[in-house]
């Protein structure tokens, strides 16, 4: 029976293991990714915590109209119980200036002790009714503030998103590299066979052996630089997604559909580029900060109520009500409030200045990164038709090898011609597709992107 239990708990730890492999080792897309990150990253975190204390913040300032209540007590026992007079002798004498007047004092002659105890209690209402409508426009700053902060936030978004994007297809880029290099050494070790084959036969020298093994080991070499050169990709891949191993494949990413119109483009930008956004919502606080200025010789209104009661016991039903009602009007300030309304309008102007420049600097921007995909997208086609000559002029040299006619050396010549053509060709691949997320990324649509494309994928 115990044998039977441990067969059972053996195949479940092998069960759970396999598991466990199985979700480490899959393949991982790019859309997966994205959405770890999102979902995961200490980064974006910090930033909505950003907003969710300017969000506090404004909730703060609409309690500026708000009552204040205060209550004062204190309790006090005395050492000794204190002793008040309860009954009085009248001591006195004729005035002698007065006949019939007599002068004197009232003496104590009893006296009764009072309690020890003395509680004292004060309670005070401040309400603010009139703050020259300082309240209302400390809540439309404060809701600029918020809305500053959920930009902020985007943009963070927007360029952690490609960031992620970078390093997920630098790993595809290295995969890709370490993947030619192998079949490379494939190619050569093939051809070593061969010349390895004629030199038994006599048909050529042993320097044709010696350069082919050079050969060889120089292809090891660089698939070890490769091999190591993925590694490091990977970990980067995986510090952005705060993963703990790098025991993951990355699948292949589909192509994105773009308008190639730089009108479109522009259009979206505009609409979309956070750093136009800032500057519209940083005009409005602005203006806000140079009405708050303005109303700042606009009078004020307070209501204060105040109860208090001192006696030698907790009895609230005798004592003291007074209620006041004051305002208050700022005459001269030093003349601080005018110099403060110019700073405003300089500032004001001085962001206009800086929308004019943010428009052509996304110009440029957008033109470039449209001029990046065309001119990738037309390398991408001349390497996959070089990729055909070198392959062809490969083939060609092996058959003429074979055949008597050619060199060894021509055959090298040839394999690393073509190797280095289809490593161009795989970096070219992935740079045309990151240029077009590149594209998304000025804009300020990559975040768009990705919440339409994880929401599909869920569903």
């Amino acid at each position: 029976m115990k044998n039977k239990k441990f067969t059972i708990l053996i195949l479940m730890l092998i069960v759970v293991i396999g598991l466990t492999t199985n979700i480490r080792a899959a393949e991982m897309s790019l859309e997966k990714a994205i959405n770890h990150f999102v979902e995961n990253s200490s980064q974006l975190e910090n930033a909505r915590r950003d907003t969710k204390v300017s969000e506090l913040d404004l909730e703060v300032t609409k309690k500026g109209l708000a009552p204040e209540v205060t209550l004062q007590s204190s309790y006090t026992r005395l050492g000794e119980a204190p002793l008040s007079p309860s009954k009085y002798l009248f001591q006195g004498t004729e005035d002698p200036t007065q006949p019939g007047t007599f002068v004197g004092e009232m003496v104590p002659i009893e006296f009764q002790e009072q309690s020890q105890d003395n509680y004292s209690t004060t309670l005070t209402i401040n309400k603010p009714l009139y703050l020259g409508g300082q309240v209302k426009n400390g809540t439309k700053l404060s809701k600029k503030a918020v809305q500053l902060n959920e930009l902020k936030y985007e943009q963070t978004l927007n360029n952690s998103l490609n960031s992620v994007i970078q390093a997920y297809f630098n790993v595809l880029i290295k995969q890709g590299v370490l993947e030619i290099q192998r079949n490379s050494l494939q190619l050569v070790e093939n051809h070593l066979e061969n010349v390895q084959k004629n030199y038994e036969a006599g048909l050529v020298v042993k320097s044709d052996v010696n350069e082919v093994k050079i050969e060889v080991n120089k292809t090891k070499q660089s698939i070890l630089t490769a091999e190591n050169d993925l590694k490091i990709a990977k970990k980067r891949l995986a510090d952005l997604l705060e993963l703990d191993d790098t025991d993951f494949t990355l699948k292949q990413p589909d192509i994105p559909e773009i308008e190639n119109d730089l009108q479109t483009q522009l259009d979206k930008a505009y609409k979309n580029k956070f750093e136009l956004r800032s500057l519209e919502l940083n005009q409005e606080m602005k203006s806000i900060n140079k009405e708050m200025e303005d109303n700042l010789y606009k009078p004020s209104f307070f209501l204060r109520g105040n109860y208090s009661f001192e006696g030698d016991s907790l009895d609230f039903s005798d004592g003291n009500f007074t209620i006041t009602l004051s305002g208050s009007v700022t005459l001269y300030d030093g003349n601080k409030s005018n110099l403060n309304q110019k700073k405003v309008e300089l500032e004001k102007e001085n962001l206009e200045n800086n929308e004019e420049q943010i428009k052509k600097n996304i110009e440029t921007e957008i033109m470039q990164a449209l001029y990046k995909i065309d001119e990738n997208k037309q390398s991408l086609e001349i390497d996959k038709l070089n990729e055909e000559q070198a392959q062809e002029n490969y083939q060609q040299a092996v058959k003429r090898f074979e055949n008597g006619v050619g060199t060894s050396l021509d055959v090298l010549r040839a394999e690393t011609n073509l190797n280095q053509i289809r490593i161009s060709k795989n970096q070219t691949h992935y740079q045309y597709i990151m240029s077009i997320y590149n594209l998304m990324h000025k804009t300020g649509t990559l975040n768009k992107y990705f919440e339409d494309v994880i929401q599909n994928e869920i569903k």
